[in-house]
């Protein structure tokens, strides 16, 4: 996936919170053991596959993929082709990734401290990535969101892109939150990142 057009950052804000990651074994077959690892109702799903990008969402604990909808070269979820995939959401994320012949996962999410102790990372507010660029000649039909919740359209790298839609609509941005860790010499180095929405914008180019 080429590399994202960034948008203005918001302001970097201390917060009493930071990272905590846990390894989760994803053994069997790769939905079950990706909505085992997940645990949580709701998500979106954008990774790699050898032979394409995935694109899907989880609703009420079930794993739903372009390629379940029948949208035309949507590439299908196999343990033997995925090379990463992240499942989101504002709560946590969830990444895989081949590690030899067998897929790893890392959970992560916020620890927050309620008393007020320092954290080591700082945080900024919300940021949004532009992700997808809708051509004209490139973009499948709107489909009904009840029948068919998946598009279609163009990346800027020229992949072909299945991604569910949101609130009706094709998204062209993803929610990304950075974490900054302080330096010796009071520096802050951007030291994680974590994905949190799937999103649309009014007016993308």
């Amino acid at each position: 996936m080429k590399q994202p057009t960034t948008m203005e950052p918001s302001e970097i804000m201390r917060v009493n919170v930071s990272l905590v990651t846990t390894v989760v074994p994803l053994k069997g077959e790769i939905r079950q053991a990706l909505a085992e690892g997940w645990r949580e109702k709701t998500g979106w799903i954008v990774g790699h596959a050898d032979d394409g990008v995935l694109w899907g969402t989880i609703v009420d604990g079930t794993i739903r993929m372009a390629v379940d909808f029948n949208v035309a070269d949507a590439t299908p979820l196999r343990g033997e082709t995925l090379l990463d995939l992240r499942i989101f959401n504002h709560g946590a994320e969830l990444r895989c990734f081949r590690d030899g012949g067998e897929i790893t996962g890392v959970l992560v999410r916020e620890k927050t401290y309620p008393n007020g102790e320092p954290a080591e990372f700082y945080a900024t507010q919300q940021m949004e990535y532009a992700l997808l660029q809708a051509e004209s000649s490139n973009v499948g039909s709107f489909p009904d969101a009840e029948s068919n919740p998946f598009g279609i359209l163009r990346g800027r790298g020229g992949q072909l892109h299945t991604p569910p839609l949101v609130d009706g609509r094709l998204p062209t941005h993803l929610s990304v939150r950075h974490y900054f860790e302080r330096l010796e010499n009071g520096l802050l180095r951007m030291a994680e990142h974590r994905l949190l929405d799937l999103t649309t914008r009014t007016g993308d180019p």
